[in-house]
């Protein structure tokens, strides 16, 4: 008897078990409410993106223009992976946007709002590990009509060892709405950490990558872009154009430099008041040392940093300014250049400021500016097949 009291006590157990579990799978499933999602800001629209939820079969993404989620817009609900792009926003206008997690049975309760601007410019946007390695893009207004879409890139100066891109803030947003193009300018990584002239000829190259994707990211697609600098911008602009423009990630057409180092085995660039600094410059440039009694002995060294030494037919088109009193870079370094490419065929001009040094700065060179940038224009419309003033 007590053996059958104990096989019903068991049998009422598991079924206890069996009951209370039938209830429990009857309760209503629920979901996660998503974190806060992460917006970043592109041209009239904004890429969301968010931690998945587990359990959820796709998530619905609203937005709105105020931090009330009550009257946000639906902008999908079927959204399969944890990130999306939302297009047709208007720039420098600030977007709440909230996710919610989504199943065959439930939905999620809204996410917090994360809030993003959609703009025309990107600033100090990393293109590699170290902090010297951002640039600065600006999009030209009304993107999708620019056609064919070309871009300029500005490099600085500063003797290879300082500077910064921000010199070129106010020049990138003017000619991105004067010639209807993308801009952008870069920062590189420079003596103080140990960088030679192929490091930077490197971080040309990743920017320019950089560049690329961020307009595919918009949907947009570069034809052609044109490198341009000063002084080590200049040089690093073209040493990179002659070097590199059948393997650039976009097609180069065409390249500016002002007071640019050209040819580190002209004599008159160890003499004078700035022998021991363009010395020293060479030396870190090239990775060997060169002093004042062996630079003689150093001219493939030398000649490998060297834009003239790269002067071919095949390279694009090139726009040089120099003084004639410049104590820097001397004016024969321009001279040296240009005779290299008319020899080589190239197509390129050469304007000499004649009162000026360095900075081609004296008011007396007015006349011989305007016509540079003039001659600007001129390489825009050849060369990049597009120009609407």
């Amino acid at each position: 008897m007590k053996k059958i009291h104990f096989l019903w006590t068991a049998l009422l157990f598991l079924c206890g078990i069996i009951v209370t579990g039938c209830k429990v799978s009857d309760e209503a499933p629920s979901l996660s409410r998503p974190g806060v999602p992460d917006a970043e800001a592109g041209y009239e629209r904004l890429f969301i993106s968010w931690a998945a939820v587990t359990g959820a079969d796709s998530y619905a993404v609203y937005y709105n223009t105020s931090n009330d989620s009550s009257s946000a817009l639906k902008y999908n609900d079927t959204i399969q992976t944890p990130d999306i792009t939302i297009t047709g926003l208007e720039n420098g206008v600030a977007y709440y946007v909230w996710v919610r997690a989504v199943n065959s049975q439930v939905a999620s309760s809204l996410s917090e709002a994360c809030v993003g601007t959609p703009s025309r410019t990107y600033r100090d946007l990393s293109y590699g590990s170290s902090s010297a390695q951002v640039l600065d893009i600006v999009f030209p207004e009304n993107l999708e009509d620019v056609t064919p879409l070309n871009a300029i890139l500005f490099i600085h100066g500063g003797g290879w060892q300082s500077g910064d891109k921000d010199v070129y803030e106010e020049a990138i947003m003017d000619n991105a709405d004067n010639y209807h193009v993308i801009t952008a300018a870069m920062n590189y990584r420079m003596f103080g950490e140990g960088a030679d002239c192929a490091d930077m000829l490197e971080d040309i190259d990743e920017a320019l990558s950089l560049i690329k994707t961020k307009a595919l990211d918009q949907g947009a697609q570069i034809d052609k872009i044109v490198l341009m600098g000063a002084s080590a911008g200049a040089h690093l602009s073209l040493l990179y154009t002659y070097k590199n423009h059948s393997v650039s990630p976009i097609p180069i057409a065409f390249c500016v430099g002002q007071s640019t180092p050209a040819d580190f085995t002209d004599p008159e660039v160890f003499t004078g008041s700035w022998r021991d600094y363009m010395l020293s410059c060479a030396s870190n440039l090239t990775g060997e040392e060169i002093t004042v009694s062996n630079y003689t002995g150093k001219t493939a060294s030398l000649l490998s940093v060297s834009p003239v030494n790269y002067a071919a037919s095949s390279v694009p088109p090139t726009l040089l300014a120099h003084g004639t009193n410049d104590d820097l870079v001397p004016v024969s370094n321009a001279n040296r250049l240009k005779a290299a490419l008319d020899a080589a065929g190239a197509v390129s001009d050469l304007f000499i400021y004649p009162n000026s040094g360095h900075e081609l700065d004296n008011p007396d060179d007015s006349g011989v500016n305007t016509a540079f940038f003039t001659k600007m224009l001129e390489y825009i419309i050849s060369y990049m097949g597009f120009y609407a003033g």
